[in-house]
């Protein structure tokens, strides 16, 4: 990180995309290690400088990820504007990729309150747009968002079926903090079907 924000103040003072980008990602730096007002600070400096000069991809991805960030800190009411945002933004742009991961994340706000319905079909609709563009990673994320929703409403069997493909996936993709977390979710689905010694 210290060598990261050394990079970053390095550079002119003088906004492009790309600066604009590394700000937000030196805020999920941040945010990766819990220092959260300083990540809320960076990643608004970088959503300032893409609106100065008008770009909208840059834009889209710093406003997704402060969403994120929002969520992250339990602000749910601030975090689901930004979420619609930023999903109104990735359907401009026509990109799938990210609007996916845009629709898993918000999911959970919906469901949170409630809204179960609407939650699943924002999830199959992540789901979709992962699939038609090949992103196995959030594939995999919006396969365990509806594992979730399925165990939430007593549906173990289907929880246990989404959560294990969820693990196939990013036991491909190498992601082994994802991995460590898809199996306490293939653990707990598994034990709630009358199997804890699994």
């Amino acid at each position: 990180l210290g060598w990261y924000e050394q990079l970053v103040r390095l550079a002119p003072d003088v906004p492009t995309p790309w600066l604009a980008r590394a700000y937000c990602y030196e805020g999920l730096l941040n945010q990766a290690t819990s220092r959260f007002e300083r990540s809320l600070e960076l990643t608004e400096i970088g959503i300032t400088m893409a609106r100065q000069i008008d770009d909208r991809r840059t834009l889209a991805i710093a406003t997704y990820h402060l969403a994120d960030l929002l969520d992250t800190m339990g602000e749910f009411d601030r975090a689901e504007p930004r979420f619609e945002d930023a999903l109104e933004m990735f359907a401009e742009l026509g990109d799938p990729a990210w609007r996916s991961l845009t629709l898993a994340m918000h999911a959970l706000i919906v469901h949170r309150r409630g809204e179960r319905q609407l939650a699943i079909q924002m999830a199959e609709a992540g789901l979709a747009d992962a699939r038609s563009c090949g992103f196995g990673w959030a594939v995999a994320i919006c396969q365990n968002r509806l594992g979730r929703f399925a165990s939430d409403a007593g549906d173990y069997e289907q929880a246990a079926a989404l959560h294990r493909d969820s693990l196939r996936l990013w036991d491909e993709l190498g992601d082994r903090w994802r991995v460590t977390r898809a199996l306490v979710d293939v653990a707990d689905a598994t034990a709630m079907l009358g199997h804890p010694e699994h």
